[in-house]
């Protein structure tokens, strides 16, 4: 999946502009670039009616400095600052009510792909608002070439240039030629790459709609955890306390053990909950340092990571997946 990011507004308040330019000697002129993303979509089929449409006359966006400005950003921001961004009162009330909305929709999808409700709808949330963001208004094409010419993952978004390019060899919705500066697609913020392989025709419409269709835009975030190996029996991973002095070197999601071996070791649950009965592996994670939150994260965590890797993120949509669930319990 695409990388998530800080909308723009709070960079504004943290960073200062920063611009990135290609080194003309080491690299061809950006228009030579362009000529050979034409040759090669031509060599994999790309009609060319869309080559000339989507390849003619592009100029090099600001895409580079943004990115540079987001990554930059998140380097600045607490997690507490990052949560309390993306998990707001009209997230969590816009999230229950599609939740209750869209039940019978959704409980079909987790027969089919055995993803629970709050997950899909949470990473809907974060990702887009539920489809009323205002940052998919950027020429995904062009975009994505700025990125291959300047990247350092060039080879990523050259491959995502073609899968674009596929896509709109196709094209059904004017909406499909715009999208995030980064590279995300519809209300699901998928990667081109990641649209060739997970996206959805759910409603059976012959088209994989993850622009404007909501069955088909769930069932593609459900497709997409699903055959990354989400496990529908699990949570994602529950709030703990930590002894006092406890080791800082099994800190970090690459120290797993047991469940019964955390145990051991004095890790609890807050607020007087237990742990899960699961046979599963498990990492502490303290995003804000040892002062701060700790959280034990499961198998599905994992999975959230290959959405996006990003800890920050992964813990946010698990935190509002809770949210959304405790709430609707009340209903």
């Amino acid at each position: 999946m695409r990388a998530h990011f800080l909308p723009f507004f709070l960079l504004t308040l943290l960073l200062f502009p920063f611009f990135s330019t290609a080194d003309a000697t080491q690299q061809p002129s950006f228009q030579q670039f362009v000529a050979t993303l034409q040759k090669e979509a031509r060599q994999q089929g790309i009609q060319e009616k869309t080559i000339q449409k989507y390849l003619t006359g592009l100029k090099a966006s600001r895409t580079q400095a943004l990115y540079d400005l987001h990554h930059q950003a998140q380097a600045h921001v607490s997690f507490q600052q990052y949560v309390d961004t993306f998990i707001t009162s009209d997230i969590l009330l816009k999230g229950r009510y599609y939740m209750k909305k869209y039940r019978t929709l959704l409980h079909k999808i987790e027969r089919r792909y055995h993803v629970q409700p709050q997950f899909i709808i949470a990473l809907w949330g974060i990702e887009t608002d539920y489809g009323t963001s205002t940052e998919h208004n950027a020429p995904i094409v062009t975009s994505l070439v700025t990125l291959a010419y300047q990247h350092h993952r060039s080879h990523f978004y050259y491959d995502q240039v073609m899968a674009a390019l596929k896509i709109l060899d196709h094209q059904v919705l004017p909406q499909q030629a715009i999208g995030t500066w980064d590279g995300g697609m519809g209300q699901a913020s998928f990667e081109p790459t990641a649209y060739l392989q997970y996206a959805v025709d759910f409603d059976r419409d012959g088209f994989k709609n993850i622009w404007t269709s909501v069955p088909d835009i769930l069932a593609s975030i459900a497709n997409y955890l699903h055959a990354n190996g989400w496990n529908g029996d699990q949570p994602w991973g529950i709030a703990v306390q930590l002894p006092t002095h406890f080791p800082k070197q099994l800190l970090g999601i690459h120290h797993k053990l047991s469940l019964q071996r955390w145990r051991q070791l004095g890790v609890h649950p807050s607020q007087g909950k237990s742990l899960p009965a699961i046979a599963s592996s498990a990492s502490v994670l303290v995003p804000n340092g040892t002062s701060g939150p700790a959280y034990l994260v499961f198998h599905n965590f994992d999975v959230l990571l290959r959405w996006n890797n990003t800890t920050f993120e992964g813990l946010t949509v698990g935190l509002l997946s809770d949210q959304m669930t405790a709430q609707s319990s009340h209903e």
